[in-house]
């Protein structure tokens, strides 16, 4: 591509809305899963017998957050593949045929 055409695509306003709804998505999951993370690590640091609760019998409630850790985290993964398929690629490719108009 030449750089006639990247200027055209970087001045367009849906390109501009583009950039900014997806860095606003990936910011707030980003900072969503670093809050989780960090927020049981200060548990396990200032109250680790809350962690040892058991719940399910001899499993603790720890163990049970470490285990719902990655099915929260294919949740968000899927959350953002969704709306990037669903609204982010349309709009791309509605920006690329102005583009090469």
């Amino acid at each position: 591509m030449t750089s006639e055409l990247y200027q055209r695509i970087r001045s367009n306003p849906k390109y501009q809305d583009l950039v900014r709804r997806r860095g606003r998505l990936a910011w707030s999951l980003a900072l969503t899963t670093l809050g989780l993370f960090f927020a049981f690590i200060l548990v396990a640091a200032l109250s680790p017998g809350l962690l040892a609760t058991p719940v399910i019998g001899i499993t603790n409630l720890a163990v049970l957050i470490g285990a719902l850790m990655p099915v929260y985290l294919w949740i968000v993964t899927g959350i953002y593949i969704r709306l990037t398929s669903q609204d982010y690629d349309k709009i791309t490719e509605q920006i690329t045929r102005e583009a090469n108009q």
